[in-house]
């Protein structure tokens, strides 16, 4: 099964149409942005952005590797947390290492955790519910030179949520889990919006949890994505994260 046939045994997909960057688009950011603010920081009011200051604020250019140039699946179903990280494991576990290179570096930037990122010439894996003794991790990402050592050298571990809370402790578990994966770990949390129970967790953790809500982290992906390591497949998966979480 390549990735698309992945992605489309989670549905029907439609056949693609055309979407271009219009008022409309502008007009729901406009609508939407302030939605996006912090609870702490409500008090701060948003100015409307005009078309060009739109494009320019995600990194859009017209080009037919922009991802909000490029119709969602329109499936008419949500994709559920599971669907939503095996889709990208398997877009980011491209057999091109080059592709797969880019991709997961892409994806470890938009996410800010680039205290350490993958080498070239080092051996990139990627999970989706990766097993622990406690639970299963979303997404993770670890790579390393490939010794033979039962431990990567690095790995980032990543929590997705699309609207559902923490569970009690669920953080600390995945940081009990990290010794036993890699030498070095950070530590990612995705979510649509900040809770005060997640804010209470990551606050309380030992670690640094950086945070990203789904929104920022897209923009910052197609900002980040090279041409040459994109594909129309995962552009229009990009498009549906868009429709869907942002």
């Amino acid at each position: 099964m390549d990735m698309f046939e992945f992605i489309n045994s989670i549905g029907k997909n439609s056949t693609p149409i055309e979407a271009l960057i219009d008022a409309d688009w502008v007009n729901a950011f406009n609508r939407t942005l302030g939605e996006h603010t912090l609870n702490w920081a409500n008090g701060i009011s948003t100015p409307k952005v005009s078309q060009s200051e739109f494009q320019r604020f995600y990194g859009l250019s017209n080009q037919e590797n922009d991802a909000l140039h490029v119709a969602p699946l329109g499936w008419g179903l949500t994709l559920k947390e599971p669907q939503t990280t095996g889709a990208l494991v398997k877009f980011m576990s491209h057999p091109s290492t080059s592709i797969r290179y880019n991709r997961v570096v892409s994806f470890l930037s938009a996410l800010h955790c680039v205290a350490e990122k993958p080498e070239k010439d080092e051996i990139i894996s990627v999970f989706s519910e990766f097993p622990t003794k406690d639970g299963r991790i979303d997404i993770l990402i670890a790579w390393g030179k490939g010794s033979g050592d039962v431990k990567f050298s690095n790995a980032v571990i990543v929590e997705v949520k699309q609207g559902a809370l923490l569970s009690d402790d669920q953080l600390l578990k995945y940081e009990t889990a990290a010794p036993q994966i890699a030498s070095t770990v950070q530590f990612a949390f995705l979510c649509k919006s900040f809770s005060t129970e997640d804010i209470k967790q990551i606050g309380a953790s030992e670690v640094n949890w950086v945070c990203s809500q789904w929104w920022a982290f897209l923009r910052r992906m197609e900002n980040n994505i090279y041409a040459q390591a994109d594909d129309f497949e995962f552009r229009q998966f990009r498009s549906t994260l868009w429709e869907q979480l942002a």
